[in-house]
């Protein structure tokens, strides 16, 4: 990282197993153990400001969207959206289609179905031009 970036830089696993291993490890530490009181104050995740770094990330990402999931992915919701979430009813999502799947839940599988059929190089983009809406 370079002067004035905000990051961490952590030895993860570089073979797909170790990695997805050492993310799931994360994801359990900060749902089930308290934070030490030393770090508390971290509140939220800044983002990542290597540009190469960011591409390599995008493509690997957009690569992955291509094959089914097999639990790798999860959804989530910001918490600023969470009582909306909560009382919704009906979950309306239109990812490059003229049409919204409609679904009385969010539907997370449908989502990453509708990903995995876009071109390799632009499953990403499709993601981020869609919408869920409740």
């Amino acid at each position: 990282m370079t002067a004035g970036e905000v990051g961490s830089a952590s030895p993860l696993g570089i073979e797909e197993e170790d990695l997805v291993a050492d993310i799931r490890e994360i994801a359990r530490v900060c749902r089930d153990e308290s934070p030490q009181s030393a770090l508390e104050f971290v509140e939220h995740i800044v983002p990542l400001k290597d540009d190469p770094t960011v591409a390599r990330l995008e493509h690997t990402l957009d690569e992955a969207l291509g094959e089914p999931a097999y639990g790798r992915v999860a959804g989530t919701v910001p918490m600023d959206h969470w009582e909306d979430y909560t009382a919704a009813h009906t979950f309306h999502i239109k990812i490059n289609s003229s049409e919204a799947g409609r679904f009385e839940q969010f539907d997370l599988e449908y989502l990453l179905r509708r990903a995995r059929i876009q071109r390799a190089g632009r499953r990403l983009e499709a993601l981020r031009q869609g919408t869920v809406t409740l």
